[in-house]
Order: structure tokens, then C-alpha cells, then sequence
């Protein structure tokens, strides 16, 4: 059996702008398993992640930051998530 279950979602799964939705909607899928998990009493937990600002769609497109900035939303760097 498993000890630890642990997956990293997106914070896009609550806050997203609406060309993002597969996006939100797999990262969504990912919290609505790990509670499904811990309804069984199995191990399970989520590390919802901020977006990153030096890699992936945010980096990639200016209409992501746009929208992401207009909920509040402050970035990092792939280098601090990982400390």
C-alpha cells in the first residue's frame, strides 16, 4: 500500500482565464481525485501551485499574465518553487 499520494495541481483549477479551461478542468480532475482518495481512507494530497512566471503558457503568452494579474494572482519563479 501506498504511504504518501501526493500530486502538484494548478491554482487554475479555481482561477482561469476561459481559453484555459481543459487546462483548469484537468487540474480540477487531479483535486477532485485526491478527495476521492481521502474519502476512502486512502493517502492522498494536492499542492495547488501558483503560476510560474519564467516557463509554460505564462511565460509563453501575454494574454495568460493579463488575466492572471487581473485576479491578484502574483507569480514565481520555476527556481523559488523549487526551493
Amino acid at each position: 500500500a501506498l504511504e504518501v499520494f501526493a500530486v502538484v495541481s494548478s491554482v487554475s483549477a479555481d482561477i482561469c482565464a476561459p481559453y484555459m479551461l481543459l487546462y483548469a478542468a484537468t487540474n480540477a480532475m487531479l483535486n477532485s481525485f485526491v478527495r476521492y482518495r481521502r474519502s476512502l481512507g486512502l493517502p492522498a494530497c494536492a499542492l495547488s501551485m501558483t503560476s510560474l512566471c519564467d516557463v509554460g503558457i505564462v511565460a509563453r503568452d501575454a494574454r495568460v499574465r493579463q488575466a492572471q494579474r487581473q485576479t491578484g494572482m502574483e507569480f514565481i519563479t520555476s527556481k523559488k518553487a523549487m526551493d
